[in-house]
């Protein structure tokens, strides 16, 4: 299957697992990066937002651990 002939949840799940982990994790990046304009949005309207704003930086810090170890060149 292609990647191109993905339609359904199920079709990415069966193409999902006939690639690489690093594969996996760098579309899973992908993902979330997509949607963080959204969560930033949200986060920014919390009552509490401008006395508190580090709940965004565990998100930012997933996304670019998961980035970066999709990128990173295995040495095992």
């Amino acid at each position: 299957m292609q990647a191109a002939e993905i339609e359904t949840q199920e079709d990415l799940k069966r193409w999902l697992e006939g690639q690489s982990r690093e594969t996996c994790v760098w579309i899973a990046a992908r993902a979330a990066a997509r949607v963080l304009p959204l969560f930033w949005r949200e986060a920014a309207q919390v009552e509490d937002a401008a006395q508190n704003p580090w709940p965004a930086l565990p998100v930012c810090r997933a996304l670019l651990s998961a980035s970066s170890f999709a990128s990173a060149e295995d040495d095992g």
